[in-house]
């Protein structure tokens, strides 16, 4: 109880963003309360085809440094960290081929209201909570529902590290008030492995902010950088050990038997009607 008492405004922005989100398919129809859906434009020719590889490869333990079905082959490891590395993403090994629209639907939704839920947590523990409190649930509300989810909602690897920032801001000021880095790390670590283009501007974005913030003299202000520096160091060293690690585990006796089965062919549009407007004559 102590817990929620403590973390009310994350749970009643996430409910109230979820409960948005549920009301305005039920107006709308879409699934599964119609047949319409929100996956459109690159969402569906981009990130739920990308969906059905990374699942066939879960399932048939194919290696992930290499894509055999465009052209005479293409880099899938770099795919694979810009657009499909999010950790949830590997429930798909536990989903049917017909599920994956509904886990993407479902996911989508869940990330933004999750936001909601981040973006309370941080407010949460301002200094001027007890004052503004009534305030900071339409704030993480908002912050969930900007203009830049309602624009990139259909781009999913771009959704990932918007639940982290506000996690980043909360280690930020632990390691600059207090010095302590550990959520700091972490946080920036894994939005980094989710998605390492949205983790630039996230850093650029703290490069700013610690730039404006209040370090009380110029001795603080470069000690401060010193130690924000050395942190950033950790958490790049940090982003390319769990890579790494990753990769080894993925690929297993990869090398091996590249030539065998390099050519099984997996399906890249899963989608029938697509599927014939590429193959019809």
């Amino acid at each position: 109880m102590k817990v929620l008492k403590q973390n009310y405004i994350c749970i009643i922005s996430f409910i109230i963003t979820l409960a948005f989100f549920i009301l305005f398919m039920i107006w709308r129809g879409i699934y599964p309360f119609g047949d319409r859906t929100i996956i459109i434009t690159d969402g569906y020719a981009m990130v739920y085809p990308m969906f059905e590889v990374l699942r066939n490869k879960l399932i048939s333990h194919d290696g992930f440094l290499y894509y055999w079905n465009g052209g005479l082959g293409v880099d899938f490891l770099s795919t694979y960290f810009f657009h499909i590395s999010s950790p949830t993403n590997l429930l798909l090994v536990f989903l049917e081929k017909n599920d994956i629209h509904a886990f993407l639907m479902l996911s989508t939704i869940t990330i933004i209201s999750l936001s909601a839920g981040s973006f309370g947590f941080l407010v949460s523990h301002r200094d001027d909570f007890e004052n503004n409190r009534l305030l900071y649930i339409p704030l993480s509300c908002a912050y969930a529902l900007s203009g830049y989810f309602i624009a990139y909602y259909h781009e999913h690897m771009f959704l990932d590290s918007l639940i982290l920032l506000p996690i980043i801001i909360y280690g930020y000021n632990n390691l600059i008030k207090m010095h302590k880095p550990l959520v700091y790390v972490i946080s920036l670590t894994l939005s980094a492995y989710c998605n390492f283009y949205i983790t630039f501007i996230i850093g650029i974005f703290l490069m700013i902010w610690f730039i404006l913030d209040n370090h009380q003299t110029i001795r603080v202000f470069f000690k401060d950088a010193d130690y924000l520096c050395l942190e950033n160091k950790i958490t790049d060293y940090a982003k390319e050990k769990v890579e790494i690690s990753f990769d080894t585990f993925m690929d297993g006796e990869y090398y091996i038997n590249i030539l065998n089965d390099g050519y099984n062919k997996i399906s890249l549009y899963v989608n029938d009607e697509l599927k014939k407007r590429l193959y019809c004559k």
